[in-house]
């Protein structure tokens, strides 16, 4: 038995053996194959990457993920950066089988949203404009539909559907700051309908009481609104608070912004609204705005002598790329329009630069305009690519809140401070650099009328392309010698005398104006026998092309002749006005004795001084004048006095008095009316003049002595008869006396269209604060627009029947 034990034990070993090596040739064959790969999901937002495992017959993995990092888990969860990364994924079993698979992955996480902030433009990448909306409006962004503005991009879109109280709410990433001078809010609104409308801040820093201004749409479509918080803001409402509606100037920092459409409006309003451009701007705190709201000075280099970067005014070279380089971060380009003139705007820079690879050849100046909020150092820098690349500088102290030239001659550029070498004679400009100087100092800088030209004569325009300014004596106090704002005396020949073979003399036309041109005059002068009398004031207007030296002489045919004089240093490439008192002039350096008293004026000499110094000679509005005796009664022959109801047609001593005038430069008196034309045929009305300089917000104000009944009849009139085409009256309606607890209402803007004609005007005040009997002081303000724009050209203005009805 044990015998067969053993030979069964052999042949199991035996069988064993064979079994054993007989496999060796065929095991790898027979091992399971091992087939890596991998699929994965994706978070876009965040860059997490879930990857899913579908290798076959493996059982550990090692994962790769092409940026530093690997995993051995089965199924790895992966937050990558933005960017594009190779995986690999290597499968093995325990038997010893691998293999391996990859797969590129392409990461691009967005940006994160930024919050909303001061100035809101709607055009932003990456910024969240998600607006909180109140009852019954709707918010949305979209292509500005109402292009009016000069804006074909984004806009904010309110779609109010009735509410009394319709807001929209943009809570700011950064807060507003009114801890300085600079005060106001300035935004713009599409309406086709007169609303009221509210600006509110809250979230005041430190429980900062919330902060409110009250404006009028006037329904023209897109109007720039102004939110004075230095002037005209109240405490917003607290229920039971007795601050509420009383006057309050924020100093402090606020993290949200309340917009509100048809303020108390009960019915409240429909329809669709749109919002562009909101910003912090100057107010009467003397703080700077931060754009421009005027068009930069026209260029007037002859456009055959240019080679035009970029500007209106000529035709561009092409091929240039505005921003094709500058600082990390900002320099944010965008082509905008200010007063319907393109314009580049680069936020947020310190360094920035245009290139053409054709370049700027050919020329002998470089010019540009520039405007920048404040005052900054600022370097333009013109780069040739003609091997070795040269360069070379201007630098400039640029003033804020106005447009500022810079105007330059090749040669007397400066070596820049880098390694470039000096530009060559007559050098191709491939890149314009623009720099703003100080360490780490950014601003926002806007930039017009970059181009090149070829100087004539030293650059300077040789002859006027804008009219002189418009007269605005009174006609029925003028004796005009030559002006189209006049009917001129007849028998005036305007060379009657002059230097020898020259003072060529033409009647020319500038910008629609007719004027006398006299080329290469030293000496030259007009006469008319009959003369010009009775006046006490002489005024012209003369151009020249460089500043020069310059004498009036009025000469008297009355036996004896007789001449007094007007000498004057003149400013070239800009109308000089020259007005003087007949008393004020000098005793001529001639042989002919003083002029006598109201004296007959018969020729009039253009003097050009200095030793054989010759002028080109542009003159207009020549006349003589009585000047007002500041003060005049009109029909009043007693004491003026406070007007003390309406209607009021200023016929007797009634009137506005020129004591509660307020703002520098504005004058009012009664005067006889001297337009008895078309719908005002009266024979007294009240004088405004508000000359160039004068404050933006002067006016005229009167306190009635009874409150204005609004309850029914609450739309005033008025007619007015202005100087200016185009200029907008502001209209106020106040309580005086005033504790601080009676709200005033929005002020009321009515354009006057057209110049030199009776136009009636109504202004109507909506949604009042208080009851309708709660007023009794009106307050008028001519030439003073929504955006507050100073007074560049001045006015004079008549008024007349003014009711309430």
């Amino acid at each position: 038995m044990k015998e067969l034990i053993r030979k069964s034990k052999l042949v199991f070993i035996f069988t064993l053996a064979v079994s054993f090596f007989g496999c060796d040739e065929d095991d790898d064959a027979n091992l399971p194959k091992v087939v890596a790969g991998f699929t994965f999901t994706q978070n876009g937002d965040t860059g997490t990457v879930t990857f899913i495992n579908i290798s076959e017959e493996a059982s550990s993995y090692k994962w790769d993920f092409g940026d530093g990092d690997t995993s051995t888990e089965i199924n790895p969860v992966k937050t990558f950066a933005s960017g594009t990364f190779t995986v690999k994924l290597e499968a093995s079993n325990v038997a010893g089988a691998s293999d391996t698979f990859e797969d590129e992955i392409t990461i691009s996480i967005p940006e994160p949203l930024a919050p909303i902030a001061l100035p809101i433009v709607f055009d932003g990448t990456n910024v969240g404009y998600d607006a909180i909306v109140g009852d019954n409006i709707g918010f949305s962004i979209v292509t500005n539909p109402e292009t009016g503005n000069g804006n074909t991009t984004n806009v904010g879109q309110m779609i109010a559907g009735g509410g009394q109280f319709q807001n929209v709410q943009f809570p700011l990433g950064t807060a507003v700051d009114f801890g300085g001078e600079n005060k106001t809010i300035q935004l713009e609104l599409f309406s086709s309908e007169q609303i009221a409308v509210l600006v509110k801040f809250e979230n005041g820093e430190g429980g900062a009481r919330d902060v409110e201004v009250l404006t009028t749409h006037t329904g023209s479509g897109w109007e720039t609104l102004s939110f004075d918080f230095a002037v005209d803001a109240v405490a917003s409402f607290i229920d039971g608070d007795s601050q509420n509606g009383q006057p309050l100037v924020p100093d402090g920092q606020y993290g949200q912004m309340i917009l509100f459409i048809g303020f108390n409006a009960d019915p409240g309003v429909e329809g669709t609204f749109l919002v562009d451009n909101i910003v912090q701007n100057a107010g009467d705190g003397g703080g700077m705005p931060t754009e421009p709201t005027m068009a930069a000075p026209a260029p007037t280099q002859d456009a055959a002598n240019v080679t035009s970067v970029f500007s209106n005014a000529y035709t561009d070279a092409s091929g240039t790329n505005p921003r094709a380089f500058g600082n990390d971060g900002g320099a944010t380009f965008s082509e905008i329009q200010v007063a319907g003139d393109d314009v580049w705007s680069y936020a947020n820079t310190n360094f920035v630069g245009l290139q053409n690879d054709t370049g700027f050849d050919g020329r002998t100046h470089f010019s540009m305009d520039i405007w920048v909020a404040e005052d900054v150092s600022f370097r333009a820098g013109l780069i040739s690519f003609t091997d070795p690349v040269s360069r070379e500088d201007v630098e400039v102290n640029l003033t804020g809140g106005q447009w500022n030239s810079i105007d330059v001659a090749l040669a007397d550029l400066v070596p820049s401070l880098g390694s470039e070498g000096p530009l060559p004679d007559d050098p191709t400009i491939n890149q314009i650099i623009f720099d703003v100087l100080g360490d780490g100092v950014e601003a926002n800088i806007f930039v017009d009328n970059v181009f090149f030209y070829t100087a004539d004569g030293g650059g300077m325009p040789t002859e006027p392309t804008m009219a002189a300014p418009a007269p605005t004596q009174d006609a029925a106090n003028v004796t005009s010698v030559f002006s189209n704002a006049y009917t001129d005396a007849s028998g005036t020949n305007p060379r009657a005398f002059g230097n020898d073979g020259g003072a060529t003399f033409s009647e020319i036309q500038v910008a629609g104006d007719d004027v006398w041109s006299y080329a290469n005059t030293n000496f030259v002068g007009l006469q008319n026998d009959t003369g010009f009398d009775g006046r006490t004031h002489f005024s012209m207007d003369i151009w020249v092309a460089e500043d020069v030296s310059f004498r009036a002489g009025l000469i008297s045919f009355t036996d004896p002749v007789s001449r007094e004089d007007v000498e004057v240093n003149l400013t070239g490439g800009q109308w000089n006005s020259i007005d003087v008192a007949l008393a004020d002039l000098v005793p001529s350096l001639g042989s002919e004795g003083p002029l006598p008293d109201d004296p007959t004026i018969n020729q009039i000499i253009f003097d050009v001084l200095g030793d054989g110094l010759e002028a080109n000679i542009f003159v207009d509005n020549v006349f003589f004048y009585t000047a007002s005796s500041g003060g005049g009664s009109g029909g009043c022959t007693d004491t003026e006095i406070a007007a003390t109801a309406l209607p009021l047609d200023f016929e007797g001593c009634e009137t506005f008095l020129s004591s509660q005038n307020f703002g520098a430069g504005i004058t009012s008196e009664l005067v006889a009316n001297p337009f008895q034309t078309g719908i005002n045929t009266s024979d007294f009305v009240l004088q405004v003049d508000k000359p160039t300089g004068s404050d933006f917000f002067a006016g005229i104000q009167n306190v009635f002595p009874s409150n204005f009944d609004l309850t029914t009849t609450d739309t005033f009139k008025v007619k007015v008869y202005s100087t200016k085409a185009n200029v907008v009256f502001r209209f106020e309606l106040l309580a005086n006396p005033n504790d601080g607890s009676i709200g005033n209402p929005a002020p009321v803007f009515v354009t006057i269209p057209n110049a030199n004609e009776w136009t009636e005007v109504e202004f109507t005040f909506i949604n009042l604060p208080a009851s309708p009997t709660s007023y009794s002081q009106l307050v008028i303000k001519p030439d003073n627009d929504q955006t507050d724009s100073p007074i560049t050209s001045g006015g004079t203005y008549y008024l007349d029947d003014l009711i309430l009805e």
